[in-house]
């Protein structure tokens, strides 16, 4: 995402300038990136393909600026052993990231009925560890019985559904997701799911400009947080 977007803003500003691609909005960047996806061809092919080699900056510098600007000076030396390289002073985008539940939520998704709790992130190495660290801490409890990361199976690969049913044993599931690759993630699960195979229900978390997109691609539940997931259980779940 970060090489797409430095590439898409500096072919703006510089190859495409006064032009129509210049023009082009965000979200037309964004059904063109999607459909390319969708036919296999998406990710940094699709970029390369699209943006000028002139305006596609190096990768490597692009991931490193990424983890600088991310983490912060002070976290970047204690998860990488170094100093930042680019950003010295970074406060670190790490710290302002907020909590999207209350911390007794996984115990009453318990006491709901949900017999076992788990996720699936895109994130990995020390973002991961950094992620649990936080929701240890802030709940006070390690809520979670599994953990599948980019580095096991990255979404949307089904694999990583798989691997976290496995894991836990499930019978059955509801996946909450906030992007297009957790939902294609349980899509290609149920286009691979052998009959003896759990099913397994999507529940997705979008902004309201995103609800009739999510209608369509035929998401199971809709939310506006993610405590609303309670009233997508069965009521004989709900009352145990």
């Amino acid at each position: 995402m970060c090489y797409l977007l430095a590439s898409l803003c500096t072919a703006r500003l510089r190859e495409w300038k006064d032009t129509s691609l210049a023009r082009r909005s965000s979200q037309e960047w964004a059904a063109l990136s999607r459909a390319a996806h969708l036919r296999g061809h998406g990710g940094v092919e699709w970029v390369n393909a699209v943006v000028p080699a002139s305006a596609r900056l190096n990768y490597d510098m692009i991931g490193d600026l990424y983890h600088e600007y991310y983490w912060g000076a002070a976290e970047f030396q204690k998860r990488f052993g170094h100093p930042p390289h680019y950003l010295p002073g970074a406060p670190g985008f790490v710290h302002r990231e907020e909590m999207l539940f209350s911390p007794d939520f996984p115990t009453r998704l318990r006491k709901a009925g949900i017999a076992h709790l788990g996720m699936i992130t895109g994130r990995v190495g020390p973002e991961v560890d950094s992620a649990l660290e936080r929701m240890e801490a802030y709940s006070g409890e390690r809520w979670w019985e599994v953990v599948i990361s980019a580095n096991q199976a990255p979404k949307p690969d089904p694999r990583a559904l798989q691997l976290a049913i496995d894991a836990v044993g499930a019978k059955g599931g509801l996946y909450v997701g906030d992007t297009a690759d957790d939902h294609d993630l349980v899509t290609n699960y149920q286009a691979i799911k052998k009959a003896d195979e759990p099913e397994i229900l999507v529940a997705m978390l979008v902004h309201d400009d995103e609800v009739a997109v999510y209608q369509e691609r035929g998401a199971d539940f809709i939310v506006g947080s993610v405590e609303e997931v309670v009233g997508c259980l069965p009521d004989y779940v709900r009352v145990v």
